[in-house]
């Protein structure tokens, strides 16, 4: 019978085992053997997700986090765990401005989806530039946020780090002056203007609505839920590039913001791309009228790229 070899040091016997050789020899360099963790990097999310208007939010919220989700499952950044950080802003501009200083003193914190309202957007601006974290909006319709206050006669980059997926009050009014121009008589019901059009009626979003309903969410996706899925993506995509050689979340956030400008790939609600004010090059807007009770589509019109 082979026996072991054994040392006697002080009445205490220590065998010589090959488990024991072995865990020295762990090619991860890990005692156990199991995998090192991933770094964690944050995306925030910022919006209405209690009060009045709290279903747009929710949505919002739902949508970024199926694509993190989603982006997780298939390892897109590798060595990278992405989480979500949502936060409600209350429709508040006050609050929004305290999300946004919490998020920025947060060093693992790479960029924001949010917040819906232009007002709250105003107040967190500053904040996230001085940080120099990219704030990809899928729900902020006022021009002056990207174009500066004399956007009209004078457009000027307020910052850089500011984007949105939606496309703006200097779209959506003149179209719906248009519509009463040329609609007549039909247009005596009530009427409202939609930025983008239904996401369920678009064969890009098909994939993407049969997703959300899978995923169990309780809220449904909003109006917003196609922008908001759209402006996660692009920081996602940016992410691949801008960490593979950072030190830090907070090291690569310039960069990152510099790669979300040079966004172009297909998304939920059309290409996703960002003109030189940070604006979609997407401009797509849905007139509604009331029927039964609800809002129904009556004209989806794409005014095409910004010139």
């Amino acid at each position: 019978m082979n026996q072991r070899p054994v040392l006697k040091l002080g009445g205490l016997l220590l065998t010589a085992t090959l488990a024991v050789a072995a865990c020295g020899a762990r090619s991860n360099g890990t005692a156990d053997g199991s995998a090192a963790a991933d770094k964690v990097v944050k995306i925030g999310m910022v919006g209405p997700i209690t009060g009045e208007i709290s279903a747009f939010g929710l949505g919002i919220r739902n949508s970024v986090q199926l694509e993190v989700q989603q982006a997780n499952a298939a390892h897109a950044i590798p060595g990278w765990r992405i989480e979500v950080d949502a936060e409600d802003d209350q429709a508040q501009p006050d609050v929004g401005k305290n999300v946004a200083t919490k998020f920025a003193s947060d060093p693992d914190l790479a960029a924001v989806v949010g917040p819906y309202n232009t007002g709250v957007s105003q107040q967190m601006q500053s904040v996230f530039a001085a940080q120099h974290i990219a704030q990809v909006s899928p729900g902020n319709t006022g021009p002056a946020l990207s174009m500066g206050p004399k956007w009209q006669t004078a457009p000027k980059r307020q910052y850089d780090t500011y984007f949105r997926t939606c496309t703006t009050d200097a779209v959506q009014g003149p179209f719906a002056a248009q519509y009463i121009k040329l609609a007549g008589p039909a247009s005596s019901n009530d009427l409202a203007t939609s930025i983008g059009a239904p996401v369920e009626k678009l064969p890009s979003a098909k994939q993407f609505v049969a997703d959300y309903a899978k995923a169990g969410f309780k809220d449904p996706m909003s109006p917003y839920g196609g922008t908001a899925y759209d402006a996660a993506n692009a920081i996602i995509d940016a992410l691949k590039t801008t960490l593979k050689a950072a030190d830090s979340v907070e090291s690569a956030r310039q960069a990152t913001v510099d790669a979300i400008g040079k966004s172009s790939f297909e998304g939920v609600t059309g290409h996703v791309g960002f003109d030189r004010f940070g604006d979609t090059t997407t401009r797509v807007l849905t007139m509604n009228t009331v029927a039964g009770n609800r809002w129904v589509a009556q004209q989806t019109k794409d005014f095409g790229p910004a010139k």
